[in-house]
């Protein structure tokens, strides 16, 4: 009997792995819109009555929402207005202050030009954009068309005389930034998994600061329900996020905090100067080193040492803020996200060293807003952050240089050199099914204390590229054919053969191995079970929690001792997940802050 059932634990752990597996290959991807320069309306005219009155008290953000039909339609609509739309709009206008308030009476938009062409002139003392061409009857911000109630009258020039044309629109009172918030099957839906985007659309004239911008969700990923908040929130936060200023084509037009660009400008123009930079398809105007400096990094594999270039953020409270954070008073930059690709590179934070940050591109741990984040904000010379609202994030804090500057390889061996423990990073590869009868799936607690998951170490189907293999052939386990992999000490043949297919799931993380939360599978009308101690719907039926977790917005994650044994009379059986489990407590400190409890 006790053979049988712990046969049962090993078929229900079959398919849980199974389950986590093919979650581990769905984790929410962000692919920035980075708008090229010509669609970008700049030199707006936002006149304060006083030219840049800096207050005592600089003002909160005020953020218009203006909803497209193609949202509003949306059979749930008024749910996702309040629970998640509203929720993410309230966490920026508390986390951002102006840092110079504008005291403009009504905010109103310009319209677009034909062909792009514009000419500054004088009117009325004031320096004004025309149109070369006339303009567009329809003015959009990104794919969603702007109101004729929000923009200024057509200017234009003709026959080298100053026009005027159409009607000028009522605009918008108290508002420092409209948000566009609209759901098009758009093209940009049909690539990948995209569940939205984002961009800035026009920019004020002496401040370059971001006065519109909107998002746009792809039809069908809105979700109302409690379980898919979490996701929802974090992907509205992320995107209305790049478009107030966390944005690769935005880097050009960041200012000091006297309001000085950091970029050149061309004087004609008032344009940045210095030409333009290719980010995939699109060009933007070139940045300055003192926004994104390129750096080389010493970078350490299984095939020894390589040299790695690095796209480091530079601005002064960036580096103060970091400096602190992990702990490194030599750290030259923060890392922007190196893998090449579209709406990713160089528009999100580097996820190897920030990986549950909301700026990172991929969302695969419950996510955090980190300090160093809202001081990147404080750099674009347009605001001042509200640092209580940074959300205790913790990955990398206080691990010093060589996490925030090496390889988690040479960080991982520093540390294991030191006798410590290599968190955030892992080196647990699941092993064949079959092994899992006597021990079940081992999972642990994420590095923030409120999760757990698997070390997401996998065997890839293809070599990985060389700089990113860190394991070695390893000795053997059980007197089996399974090995687990060692660590290598960065020099190929001293410690065993490369695992060049052995590496992180996560390709955005440089392949290094964390601890992942997981997801259950579910149909499509089904709500979302995870990890996450503080999910409600997590709760499972006490016929199957078989650990006896709990999941309430004070529970935490508790390592447990491994090889459970349940009891049901003088019936013994394995557990079929064993290493960690959800548990309330009178505490708030994740259980990461200090020992692991262990449950026998």
């Amino acid at each position: 009997m006790t053979s049988l059932l712990f046969r049962i634990g090993f078929f229900a752990a079959v398919f849980i792995y199974i389950a986590f597996q093919a979650t581990w290959s769905s984790a929410t991807r962000c692919k920035h819109e980075v708008p090229p320069v010509s669609s970008v309306i700049t030199r707006v005219a936002v006149y304060p009555k006083r030219r840049f009155l800096r207050q005592l008290s600089p003002s909160s953000l005020r953020i218009h929402v203006h909803y497209d039909e193609s949202v509003r339609l949306l059979s749930d609509f008024d749910e996702i207005k309040t629970n998640v739309l509203n929720v993410a709009v309230q966490f920026w206008q508390s986390a951002l202050r102006l840092r110079f308030h504008s005291t403009i009476s009504k905010l109103l938009l310009d319209r677009s030009c034909l062909g792009g062409l514009t000419k500054l002139r004088t009117l009325n003392q004031q320096l004004l954009t025309f149109c070369v061409n006339g303009c567009h009857d329809v003015t959009k911000c990104g794919p969603l068309a702007i109101p004729e109630e929000h923009l200024s009258r057509c200017r234009y020039i003709k026959n080298g005389s100053h026009m005027l044309s159409g009607n000028q629109g009522h605009g918008l009172k108290d508002t420092d930034f409209i948000l566009y918030i609209g759901s098009l099957p758009t093209a940009r839906c049909h690539t990948g998994k995209v569940l939205g985007y984002a961009a800035h659309c026009q920019l004020a004239s002496q401040t370059d600061r971001p006065i519109a911008g909107y998002i746009n969700f792809c039809p069908n990923t809105l979700g109302s329900r409690v379980s898919d908040r979490v996701r929802s929130l974090f992907v509205t936060k992320h995107e209305l996020l790049h478009a107030l200023g966390f944005s690769s084509s935005l880097f050009a037009m960041y200012r000091d905090h006297q309001n000085r660009p950091l970029t050149p400008r061309d004087p004609t123009t008032q344009l940045p100067a210095l030409g333009l930079a290719k980010i995939g398809s699109h060009a933007v105007y070139q940045w300055s080193d003192k926004v994104v400096r390129v750096v080389e990094r010493r970078w350490m594999s299984a095939y020894g040492n390589h040299t790695k270039l690095a796209h480091i953020v530079v601005t002064p409270t960036v580096l103060q803020v970091a400096r602190k954070f992990f702990d490194c008073p030599t750290l030259d930059g923060v890392e922007l996200e190196d893998q090449d690709e579209v709406g990713v590179f160089l528009t999100h934070w580097e996820k190897r060293l920030l990986e549950n940050e909301l700026m990172t591109a991929t969302y695969t741990n419950s996510y955090r807003v980190s300090p160093i984040t809202l001081a990147m904000m404080e750099d674009t010379g347009w605001y001042l952050a509200n640092y209580t609202m940074s959300h205790d994030f913790s990955w990398g804090g206080g691990l010093g240089c060589s996490f925030a500057m090496a390889s988690c390889l040479e960080y991982m061996l520093e540390q294991r050199q030191m006798g410590r423990q290599i968190n955030p990073f892992c080196q647990q590869i699941q092993p064949p099914l079959h092994r899992t009868e006597d021990t079940g799936v081992q999972v642990s607690c994420t590095p923030d204390g409120v999760s757990y998951g698997f070390c997401n170490l996998i065997h890839h189907p293809k070599p990985l590229p060389r700089e990113y293999v860190y394991f070695v052939q390893g000795r053997q386990s059980f007197n089996t054919s399974f090995q687990e992999p060692e660590l290598a000490g960065g020099f190929g043949t001293d410690r065993g053969k490369p695992l060049d297919t052995v590496g992180g799931k996560i390709a955005l993380a440089n392949y290094c191995p964390y601890y992942q939360e997981i997801e259950w599978e579910r149909k499509w009308d089904e709500p979302t079970v995870n990890t996450h101690c503080h999910t409600l719907n997590n709760y499972k039926e006490p016929k199957n929690n078989f650990r006896l977790e709990q999941f309430t917005p004070k529970s935490i994650c508790v390592q447990h001792s491994p090889h459970w044994r349940l009891r049901n009379n003088k019936q013994v059986f394995g557990s079929p997940v064993e290493g960690a489990g959800c548990y309330s407590t009178s505490e708030t400190s994740p259980a990461t802050t200090s020992p692991p409890i262990s449950v026998r």
